[in-house]
């Protein structure tokens, strides 16, 4: 039986609370804590508040935000794309 996805707000919920314990709380703060994750078109989008942040975001968190949604995800992660 394939197990309902969670909302955006649930799912960004649970990767703040595990990022929290993967970074540091100065990086944590500065970088993840203003994202928001909301679906669109049948795919995740992460709104950063900048474009500075977008491209922060992008270079040294992608990887870890990705494999922590893909952890609270069921199968098929949507496509996720960063936006400002």
């Amino acid at each position: 039986m394939e197990k309902n996805p969670l909302p955006p707000a649930l799912l960004w919920q649970k990767c703040l609370a595990h990022l929290q314990n993967e970074i540091t709380p100065e990086e944590f703060n500065l970088w993840i804590r203003p994202l928001q994750l909301e679906f669109d078109n049948d795919q995740l989008c992460l709104f950063a508040p900048n474009r500075y942040v977008l491209e922060h975001i992008n270079e040294k968190f992608l990887a870890i935000i990705c494999q922590c949604l893909t952890e609270f995800y069921p199968e098929n992660l949507p496509h996720l794309q960063l936006k400002v």
